[in-house]
């Protein structure tokens, strides 16, 4: 496997043009992934495909999947802004959404320390920023979370500042 902790010295940017989504340390792509519906993509990620999949309005579930095995599942339910994620290797983290005063997605571990966010930052133009606070975890659970940020960020990446280059800036380490 890429170790990717290897790569968090360096800026993390993910660089978006149409339906293709590349996260780079440098000029180095980490994870190539394509969205081919409103609710699933695929990526690839060192040397594996892999599928996301959302299922569910009020009840969701956004499974993603390597090969047909189960890596990571999240459930939300509607009346609440936090989703429950199991990884296969029987890690939990949780993902919250705050609407104020802009939108933030943050992923925390089972004892709420936060290892990362996307934000809608607004101080000059719409766009959409990333941060990696805790880089603790392991890399494989690391690039599940940004891969399943970016996934869940999509729409509102799509709507910022330039719609044929978007680029999310991350503060790395």
């Amino acid at each position: 496997m890429k170790t990717l902790n290897s790569n968090l010295n360096l800026p993390l940017k993910w660089i978006s043009d149409g339906n293709e989504a590349i996260l780079r340390a440098a000029d180095k792509p980490i994870v190539v992934m394509n969205e081919f519906s409103a609710g699933n993509a695929l990526f690839n990620f060192d040397g594996f495909a892999y599928s996301i999949k959302k299922t569910g309005t009020w009840n969701s579930t956004v499974t993603i999947e390597r090969e047909g095995t189960v890596i990571s599942t999240m459930k939300t339910s509607f009346f609440k802004n936090t989703g429950l994620i199991e990884m296969a290797n029987g890690n939990q983290y949780t993902c919250r959404v705050k609407n104020a005063p802009l939108v933030k997605l943050y992923f925390s571990d089972s004892n709420h320390k936060e290892i990362l966010y996307y934000k809608l930052d607004a101080s000059s133009s719409p766009r959409t920023l990333f941060e990696i606070v805790d880089s603790s975890i392991n890399d494989y659970d690391l690039v599940m979370l940004l891969v399943l940020g970016c996934f869940l960020f999509r729409g509102m990446v799509k709507e910022s500042d330039d719609a044929n280059l978007i680029i999310l800036l991350a503060a790395g380490a």
